[in-house]
C-alpha cells in the first residue's frame, strides 16, 4: 500500500514514516498542500494521512480537491487542534478517520488496517456486480 503523507512537521515525518515503512507501507512525503495534490496527481496512491492545518491549503481544501480527483481515496486527519466542527467538516468531506496528535501509533496503524479491509470488501463487492452484470448480459 502506498501513502502519501502531508504535513509541515520534519519529525513527525521521520516518526509516523519509519513506523509505518518498517510496517510494509510505501510513504511518499509532503510537507505542504499543494506538494501533496501535485503527489497525488503524479502517483497512485492507496491512502492520504494529512494534517488540517498545513502552511499553504488547509486540510478540508486538499481533502475536497483529493475527492475531485478521486472519489474513491481514503483520507486521515491527523491534528494538534481537535474541535468538534473540524472533526464534523472533515467527516462531512469524507475523512475516514480524525486522529488527534501525539498519534498513537497503534492506533494509527488500526485505522490504515482497517481503511485497507475496507477497500478491499468494497472492491470484491465491486466485481461481484460487475460479474453479475456481465452473466445477465450474456443470457439476453
Amino acid at each position: 500500500m502506498r501513502i502519501l503523507f502531508i504535513d509541515d512537521d520534519e519529525i513527525l515525518h521521520r516518526t509516523i514514516g519509519d513506523f509505518l515503512e518498517k510496517h510494509g507501507y510505501e510513504v511518499i512525503y509532503a510537507y505542504s498542500g499543494k506538494n501533496g495534490l501535485d503527489l497525488f496527481s503524479e502517483n497512485k496512491i492507496d491512502l492520504v494521512i494529512t494534517d488540517i492545518f498545513l502552511p499553504d491549503y488547509g486540510g478540508i481544501k486538499v481533502l475536497k480537491i483529493i475527492k475531485e480527483l478521486d472519489e474513491c481515496a481514503e483520507v486521515i486527519f491527523i491534528t494538534g487542534y481537535g474541535d468538534l466542527q473540524t472533526a464534523r467538516s472533515a467527516v462531512r468531506y469524507g475523512a475516514s478517520e480524525y486522529l488527534l496528535k501525539p498519534i498513537d501509533l497503534t492506533e494509527l496503524l488500526t485505522c490504515i488496517e482497517n481503511t485497507e479491509a475496507y477497500k478491499s470488501e468494497v472492491l470484491s463487492k465491486g466485481n461481484q456486480v460487475e460479474e453479475i452484470l456481465n452473466v445477465t448480459k450474456q443470457n439476453l
